[in-house]
């Protein structure tokens, strides 16, 4: 299995995670018709972990991850539960996860009957 796809089924194996956004997890960005809620990943860093023996099967990755929502509750539902998705999963091939640190995104105000969707950022870590 691929980074991203360890990052995301590591992402989807929070029960709260697919409640609130079914599969909509995306790379990079929301594709032009995709939907909220949704979260949307970007691998910032890779490190491959060695010692004095060499290279090991184990890399450290960042991952920059936003979770966009118009109800602020799904947006918290969203942060707190991947706030709290720490520890290995060997079902999605990962060893460690933990936030490094969270900022949260309010655009202007919606003119009129539009919608703008509203973000919180995790800067995590990953080993896979």
């Amino acid at each position: 299995m691929g980074a991203r796809a360890s990052i995301r089924n590591r992402l989807l194996s929070a029960p709260a995670v697919p409640a609130t956004v079914g599969t909509r997890i995306y790379h990079k960005r929301v594709p032009p018709d995709g939907t909220f809620p949704c979260i949307v990943y970007t691998i910032t860093s890779r490190r491959i972990v060695t010692d004095l023996l060499g290279a090991k099967a184990l890399s450290r990755y960042g991952v920059r991850v936003e979770c966009f929502a118009f109800k602020t509750a799904d947006l918290e539902l969203l942060s707190d539960t991947l706030v709290t998705l720490h520890g290995g999963d060997a079902t999605n091939n990962t060893k460690w996860v933990w936030v490094e640190g969270e900022s949260e995104s309010y655009d202007p105000p919606p003119q009129q009957n539009e919608q703008v969707p509203h973000s919180v950022v995790l800067d995590m870590v990953i080993w896979i």
